[in-house]
């Protein structure tokens, strides 16, 4: 019996569950060896977990809770519980610039335009395009499963990648290195904890001499924040919602993405995508970091300017050269 906290959950520091051990928690989540190599977690609500922990027995806490007085418990919540503040929701509504070459509607990613088309194709150029195989998932592909906990937070990218999916599909990191290195994958992929450290494990992943990183993922959704981590680091995550391509996109099978273009194309058939100018300038720039460093407060203006180096003009120079715009030595920020 442990007190709470996120140790055993995650099964890190000293709070590791032997092989073969049996253990009851109130955590939100589980997967194979998350709580420890060989282990097996049970799931429970936090009442029975306590319950249980008399005998060490799984136990059902009804009796103990029917012993409970209302009114006393109702009281001592009334004391103890803050009270909740008034809760005001406001939509930004920022004046963006006339001149920047684009309208926002055309970059408008809230409703992924697809299509796919059957029959024969004239031969494609790829020589240009992102190719590479599948490596297939299903729904809700967490951030524990992408990187385990107590590999975290890991000296860079590339120590994270050396245990890129270590116990959900420790075969991972051997196929990428045979070029199984575009991951497709269901709904949710990225939930679970909002850990950056995600999408820097599957970038650190060594895919050949001197060459780090899956290609991409494409997904039929994402956990909001991992979709936002993935572009601030600088990793390639596409959505795409067209059934055809996941009965295409099979363990494999060859994927070829046309960024410039906005396609994919799957054993004989394309696939638009849409993905936003900003995520675009984010992914090709290097991420935020690297962006910030060139741009400092004007990251997110140069993103979706028509022009990001006349940002840099209007600016008067401050920050016409990288070197004197944001932190000179950027590798503390990429803890």
């Amino acid at each position: 019996i442990g007190a709470p906290g996120c140790s055993y959950c995650l099964g890190i520091a000293a709070d590791v569950a032997g092989d073969g051990e049996v253990w009851l928690s109130s955590q939100n989540r589980n997967f194979k060896n998350r709580m420890g190599p060989g282990s097996i977690a049970n799931l429970a609500s936090a009442a029975t977990v306590a319950a249980s922990s008399f005998n060490m027995r799984v136990t059902n806490p009804r009796e103990l809770l029917d012993m409970i007085d209302r009114e006393r418990f109702n009281r001592m919540l009334d004391i103890w519980m803050d009270k909740a503040e008034e809760i005001v929701i406001s939509e930004p509504n920022p004046v963006l610039e006339e001149t920047r070459g684009e309208t926002i509607a055309a970059r408008d990613t809230s409703a992924v335009s697809e299509s796919s088309n059957d029959g024969e194709q004239q031969p494609i150029d790829k020589s240009n395009m992102i190719t590479g195989k599948v490596q297939r998932f299903g729904d809700n592909v967490d951030t524990d499963a992408i990187i385990p906990a107590q590999f975290m937070p890991g000296v860079s990218d590339q120590d994270l990648g050396t245990h890129a999916f270590q116990y959900y599909r420790p075969e991972f990191r051997e196929k990428v290195a045979q070029g199984y290195d575009i991951i497709v994958a269901g709904i949710g992929f990225g939930s679970g904890s909002s850990r950056e450290e995600a999408p820097r494990a599957l970038n650190g992943v060594k895919r050949g001499p001197n060459e780090y990183g899956v290609k991409a993922v494409i997904a039929k959704s994402y956990a909001f924040i991992y979709q936002r981590n993935q572009a601030n680091q600088s990793l390639l995550g596409l959505v795409l919602k067209d059934e055809k391509f996941y009965e295409l996109a099979q363990e494999g099978a060859e994927v070829s993405i046309d960024l410039p273009g906005r396609k994919i194309y799957c054993a004989g058939h394309s696939f638009t995508f849409n993905l936003s100018t900003m995520e675009e300038r984010l992914i090709l720039g290097g991420g935020v970091i690297e962006m910030y460093s060139k741009y400092s407060n004007m990251l997110f203006r140069a993103a979706i300017a028509a022009d990001p180096e006349s940002v840099l003009k209007k600016a008067g120079g401050a920050c016409g050269k990288q070197a004197s715009c944001g932190d000179a030595d950027t590798q503390q920020l990429a803890w």
